[in-house]
């Protein structure tokens, strides 16, 4: 079982049939579905922060499609280069509706959670794969413990270094991918009046890496 941290004081949390509760009896329920919302109003930039519905809707409907099969294949060869052989426990930072979470799982079998901010993908996600640890929370402030994770992915999300090292084991790999300066370019000429330049790059770790 993944270990998880409460997101309000960060102490660890026993996990129980309908709920997890941390010593400070700060508790949060498991729901219907089976993900966890462990995003505090607190920790909330709106109302119903991340992609809505629609979003993630269509891109389940694209991706479901095998377009970016490629991605998930490279991102799993990375993972069995680097995580241990036996019982790796990985995580999937920005998972949304689950797809390349469920697919990396499968492939390396390993012991996984998936984490979005957004609830609805986490919700769609869980109808995905009953095999991971589905997740509402921020990707800033992971409700995981130092040093708990072989191994994570963060797909064309947000790249925090500090927080990810934080949670790495020594020797623990992380896999980003990011779009590419021009991605969509097109499309976006035709919905916005401007389109501005955007520089994209993978986020440095530099000796922030185990």
């Amino acid at each position: 079982m993944i270990p998880l941290t409460c997101p309000i004081c960060g102490q660890l949390m026993t996990q129980e049939e309908k709920r997890v509760v941390c010593q400070q009896n700060h508790s949060f329920d498991r729901a219907r579905q089976g993900y966890i919302n462990l995003l505090p109003v607190q920790q909330k930039h709106s109302l119903n922060p991340g992609d809505t519905k629609e979003m993630l809707a269509a891109r389940r409907q694209f991706l479901d499609k095998g377009y970016y099969a490629p991605i998930c294949n490279s991102v799993t060869e990375a993972f069995r280069r680097f995580l241990p052989t036996t019982h790796p426990v990985m995580a999937d930072i920005g998972c949304g509706e689950g797809y390349y979470t469920s697919y990396i799982q499968q492939a390396c079998h390993a012991e996984t959670v998936g984490l979005d901010i957004a609830k609805d993908g986490v919700r769609m996600a869980c109808a995905r794969n009953k095999d991971i640890l589905w997740l509402v929370a921020t990707a800033s402030r992971l409700p995981l413990p130092d040093a708990s994770l072989d191994g994570l992915s963060a797909l064309f999300s947000l790249f925090l270094p500090e927080e990810y090292a934080r949670v790495l084991k020594k020797g623990g790999c992380a896999v980003e991918i990011t779009v590419g300066s021009d991605h969509l370019r097109e499309l976006k000429e035709i919905i916005y009046a401007d389109v501005f330049e955007q520089h994209k790059h993978p986020a440095p770790c530099g000796d922030r890496t185990r």
